[in-house]
């Protein structure tokens, strides 16, 4: 059973998530602070968009963007119903 954690919007609200035992975040919204957090973390997170025009400022942003790791992704493979909904 995979746990998860929604309407993260802040470091320490990730901290609180993954000390419970959250596997992955979901946020409203893109936040390069928070996303950076993540991938430091090593958290799979799910950043939302709700059209077309915010998703170029998430491939134009700062944020330093890692490798997917081997265990990332096989966390989306085996759960791409949570794109699917």
């Amino acid at each position: 059973m995979l746990i998860g954690s929604g309407t993260v919007l802040t470091n320490e609200q990730v901290t609180a998530s993954i000390e419970v035992g959250a596997d992955f975040i979901v946020s409203p919204g893109f936040n390069p602070r928070t996303v950076q957090y993540c991938l430091d973390k090593g958290v799979p997170i799910i950043p939302s968009v709700n059209n077309p025009s915010l998703v170029e400022p998430e491939f134009n942003c700062e944020v330093r963007h890692s490798p997917i790791s081997s265990s990332q992704c096989h966390f989306f493979k085996d759960n791409r119903w949570l794109l699917e909904a």
